[in-house]
C-alpha cells in the first residue's frame, strides 16, 4: 500500500534508531523521506585537535564525511590550519565542501588560519550560505588570487568578524557579495584595521561588541553619524580602565539601537539618560551601582521587552522609580531579595512571560512567591538561582494553575529534595532544569515525570547523586530530545547504553565532565563528533557499553523519611572512611605497644561512642 509521506513519517517516529537504518533500504522512497528526517537539522563540528586526540587522521575523517549525501545546514571548523595541510587532506576538504556545500546556511571558522584564495574556494561551492562567521581566525593575502573577483553569493546576509587578524582581506573580498551586514568585535588589538572597516561600511555595521581599556575609542565610535547600530556589547578588561559615565552624549547619536548590553557599572544618572536617549531600545542588560546616589526621578520604558538588571543593594529603590509599558522578560540579581521587589515586579509587569530571581538569600520571598499564578498569568518561564534553604514549596504549588508555563530552571537550591520536588505537578511542562543539586536522586526524578510527563528538555547538570539508575529512569521518557547530564561523577557508561537503547528522539546529549566516563571512555576505538555518530558507533560496538556495577548496599541515612534533615554537603567518600579506618587501627595498635596509664584505658573503656572526623 502506498502511504501518504506524512503518515510515513508518523509511522518513523516510533522506531529506534538501528530500525530507522533498516528502514532506508526498504526503496529509494522510504531512504529519501527517511535521511531527509535524520540529516535535516544536523549540525557538523570539525575540529582538528579532537580528530589528533582520538589519534585519527583528518584526511579520513573528512573523506568519510564527504562521502554522504547528508545535507548539513551549520558547519563548524576549529584549529585548522589550511596552509599546512598535506596534499590529501587538502583534496578531501575540496571534496567535502563540493559535496555538501550546496545545503549550508552558516559556515563557522573558529581558530584557522587560510588564505583569500582558500576562502575564495570555499566560499563559491556554499552558494546558499547566509552566515558566515571568523572567530579568531588569521587570514592571508594571496597574490595569486585574480583582483576584483568576487565569489557569486545571492543569500549571503550576515558577516560575522570577531577577533580575526585582517580583516580588510575578508570584506575585500566577501563585502560586496549581496551587501551583506557586518558583526565586528573590537578590542585593544589591531584597532587601526577595525577603524578602516568602520569608515568603509560604518552604514552596514548593525552589531558591535567592545573589549578595550580606553573610553576614548568608543567615543570616537559612537560620534560617528554614519554608524547605524541594532546592537551594542561594551566589555571591560580586567583591571582595565573602561569609564562608561563620559559616553552620555554618545548614545544619543544611536537613536536605531535595540539592544544594549554594558558589563562595566554605570550610575542611576546614567540609566535615567539612557532610557531618555535610547527610546527604541528593546533589550537592556546593565549593573548599576548605587553608592553615593539616589534616585530622584521616574524612569519610563516605552519600548524595553527585555530588562537584566543588576544592584547589589538597594534594588527595591531603583525598580520602584520604572514603568514599563511592554515588558516580557525580566531577570533580577542582587544580594537579598525582599518581598516588596516582589509585590512591586506583580503590580508593573503583569505581562511578563519569563523572570529570573538570582540572589543569595529568597527566604523573605516564599510567601509572596506562592501568589505568582494570580499576578502573573502569561509566564511561560520561570529561572531561580539561590543559595540559600528555601524550599520553595509555596511556589511550586501556585504554578500548578499556570497554564502558559513551559520551563522551569532552578540552581544551586539545595533544599530541594525528592519530598519537595513532588510537587511541580505541570502536565504541560516542556523544560526542566536543575543543576548543583546534592539532594535530588532518582526517586525524585520519578516523581517529576509522573506529573509532568511531557517533558523534552531536561538538565540535571552537577547533581552529585545521580547514578546509573537514576539515568535509567530518564530513560523511559522516550520523548525526550535533549538531555545534559554534565558533572555527573558516578554515572557509569551503563547510562549511555540505556539512554541509546531508549530515548529514540534524542538529538542532543551533553556528557562532559563525568570521571568515570571519561575513564572509560579513553579506550574507545572511535573517533565520536556528535549524537549520530555516537548511535552510530553503539549498533557497532554494543559490548563497549556494559560495564559491570557492584551491588553496593544502600545506607540507612539515605531513606527517604530523613533524607530532608540529613546534610549531604558533609558526606565521606568510601576512600576515605576506609582510609580513616585503617589510620584507627594502625593509632590501636600503637597505643596498646605504648602500654597506656590505668587513666587512659579507664576513658578508653568507659567510652560509648567513637566519632572519628575528617574536618580539616
Amino acid at each position: 500500500m502506498d502511504f501518504p509521506t506524512e503518515i510515513i513519517e508518523y509511522i518513523y517516529s516510533f522506531l529506534s534508531f538501528s530500525d530507522k537504518l533498516r528502514a532506508t533500504e526498504v526503496s529509494l522512497r522510504w531512504r529519501a523521506i527517511f535521511e531527509t528526517i535524520i540529516f535535516k537539522k544536523l549540525l557538523l563540528n570539525i575540529n582538528q585537535e579532537i580528530v589528533t586526540s582520538k589519534n585519527e587522521s583528518l584526511s579520513t575523517i573528512i573523506q568519510c564525511i564527504a562521502r554522504t549525501e547528508r545535507a548539513y545546514q551549520h558547519i563548524t571548523i576549529a584549529n585548522v590550519d589550511f596552509k599546512k595541510l598535506d596534499r590529501s587532506t587538502e583534496i578531501q576538504f575540496n571534496v567535502f565542501f563540493t559535496n555538501i556545500g550546496f545545503s549550508v546556511k552558516e559556515l563557522t571558522l573558529k581558530n584557522c588560519h587560510f588564505t583569500t584564495e582558500k576562502l575564495y574556494q570555499i566560499a563559491s561551492t556554499v552558494k546558499q550560505i547566509q552566515t558566515i562567521n571568523f572567530d579568531c581566525c588569521n587570514v592571508d593575502y594571496d597574490a595569486n588570487l585574480v583582483p576584483g573577483i568576487r565569489p557569486v553569493l545571492d543569500n549571503l546576509k550576515t558577516i560575522g568578524l570577531h577577533d580575526t587578524m585582517d580583516e580588510n582581506h575578508v570584506i575585500d573580498l566577501l563585502g560586496n557579495c549581496n551587501s551583506p551586514n557586518i558583526e565586528l568585535s573590537i578590542n585593544d588589538s589591531y584597532i587601526e584595521d577595525k577603524m578602516k572597516i568602520i569608515t568603509e561600511y560604518g552604514d552596514r555595521i548593525k552589531y558591535l561588541s567592545c573589549k578595550v581599556y580606553h573610553t576614548f575609542t568608543i567615543q570616537t565610535l559612537l560620534n560617528r553619524s554614519d554608524l547605524k547600530l541594532r546592537t551594542l556589547q561594551l566589555q571591560r578588561k580586567p583591571l582595565g580602565g573602561l569609564y562608561i559615565r563620559p559616553l552620555d552624549a554618545q548614545f544619543k547619536h544611536q537613536d536605531n539601537l535595540r539592544e544594549l548590553r554594558l558589563d562595566p557599572p554605570i550610575s542611576i544618572s546614567m540609566l535615567v539618560e539612557i532610557s531618555k536617549s535610547l527610546v527604541s531600545l528593546e533589550f537592556l542588560s546593565v549593573e548599576v551601582d548605587t553608592i553615593g546616589s539616589m534616585l530622584k526621578e521616574s524612569i519610563t520604558w516605552l519600548n524595553l521587552k527585555m530588562l537584566h538588571l543588576s544592584v547589589r543593594m538597594e534594588i527595591n529603590e531603583i525598580f520602584e522609580q520604572m514603568e514599563f509599558t511592554k515588558l516580557e522578560e525580566l531577570e533580577l540579581h542582587t544580594e537579598e531579595m525582599i518581598g516588596m521587589l516582589l509585590q512591586n515586579v506583580y503590580k508593573k509587569c503583569r505581562m511578563l512571560k519569563r523572570i529570573g530571581l538570582s540572589a543569595l538569600s529568597l527566604a523573605y520571598c516564599n510567601r509572596i512567591l506562592g501568589s505568582i499564578n494570580m499576578h502573573l498569568p502569561k509566564l511561560e518561564a520561570i529561572d531561580i538561582q539561590c543559595s540559600s534553604r528555601t524550599t520553595f514549596v509555596p511556589l511550586f504549588d501556585s504554578i500548578k494553575s499556570l497554564e502558559q508555563l513551559t520551563s522551569i530552571t532552578i540552581c544551586f537550591c539545595n533544599a530541594i529534595t525528592d519530598q519537595t520536588i513532588m510537587h511541580i505537578n505541570i502536565p504541560f511542562l516542556r523544560s526542566f532544569s536543575i543543576t548543583g543539586n546534592r539532594k535530588i536522586s532518582r526517586t525524585g526524578l520519578q516523581r517529576l515525570f509522573d506529573n509532568c510527563p511531557r517533558i523534552k528538555t531536561l538538565t540535571v547538570r552537577d547533581c552529585t547523586r545521580l547514578s546509573d539508575e537514576a539515568v535509567k529512569i530518564i530513560s523511559t521518557q522516550v520523548q525526550l530530545e535533549y538531555l545534559d547530564i554534565n558533572e555527573s561523577p558516578e554515572i557509569t557508561i551503563n547510562s549511555i547504553r540505556y539512554i541509546m537503547d531508549n530515548l529514540i528522539h534524542l538529538r542532543e546529549l551533553k556528557i562532559d565532565n563525568c570521571k568515570r566516563i571519561l575513564t572509560l571512555w579513553r579506550s574507545a576505538p572511535q573517533f565520536i563528533q556528535n549524537i549520530h555518530s555516537l548511535r552510530r558507533y553503539y549498533n557497532t560496538y554494543p559490548e563497549f557499553f556494559y560495564y559491570h556495577l557492584s551491588d553496593e548496599p544502600v545506607d540507612d541515612k539515605f531513606t527517604d523519611d530523613n533524607r530532608d534533615f540529613y546534610d549531604y554537603e558533609d558526606l565521606a567518600s568510601e576512600e576515605s572512611e576506609d582510609s580513616l579506618f585503617e589510620e584507627y587501627v594502625r593509632y590501636k595498635e600503637q597505643i596498646e605497644q605504648d602500654d597506656p596509664n590505668e587513666e587512659q584505658m579507664d576513658n578508653r573503656n568507659n567510652a560509648e561512642i567513637i566519632v572519628l572526623s575528617d574536618d580539616d
